[in-house]
């Protein structure tokens, strides 16, 4: 049951849209101010026996490769690790500097994911999640564990020192 990385295609996109809808509320993410629909980003899709299990959206800009979604289908099963893995092979055949990503307050799973993987806190957005919900009045007010939505958190790996 060996999990394969490909691109996103287009025949995946409905399937994809779906996912993004029922984790995110719709197709529009917004991260640190800026609006993303997942259609238009590059992305990588994780596949094990023909099932789709699990998709990561990123974009390269100068230097830096963001990670802009990371999704697995099932949990603690290494979907998450393989798609990192496999974002950190591009960032660094593209040249890139650090990978980069971010997550919200709430996100305990996540932060204890990215930061087991390598990535070290480098900085909060105070209020950018409050100010994203104007825009996008789905992003919930509380999340996981209860715990109130607000901020951004920035983490980020260094891919030339590692």
């Amino acid at each position: 049951m060996q999990i394969q990385i490909q691109d996103i295609c287009q025949a995946d996109q409905q399937t994809i849209g779906q996912l993004v809808r029922g984790l995110w509320g719709d197709e529009l993410i917004l991260v640190h101010g800026e609006s993303y629909h997942t259609a238009s980003l590059h992305g990588l899709k994780a596949v094990r026996e023909a099932e789709l299990v699990g998709f990561l959206h990123y974009q390269v800009a100068e230097l830096d490769c963001e990670i802009l979604t990371l999704a697995a289908v099932h949990k603690k099963q290494g979907i998450g690790t393989a798609l990192l893995n496999a974002i950190e092979a591009i960032a660094r055949s593209n040249g890139c500097h650090k990978l980069k990503v971010t997550t919200t307050n709430d996100n305990l799973g996540a932060l204890a994911f990215y930061q087991h993987c390598g990535f070290l806190l480098s900085g909060v957005g105070l209020g950018l999640v409050d100010e994203a919900r104007k825009q996008k009045p789905s992003i919930p007010k509380i999340g996981d564990h209860n715990i109130p939505i607000h901020d951004e958190i920035y983490l980020e790996k260094d891919l030339i020192g590692s």
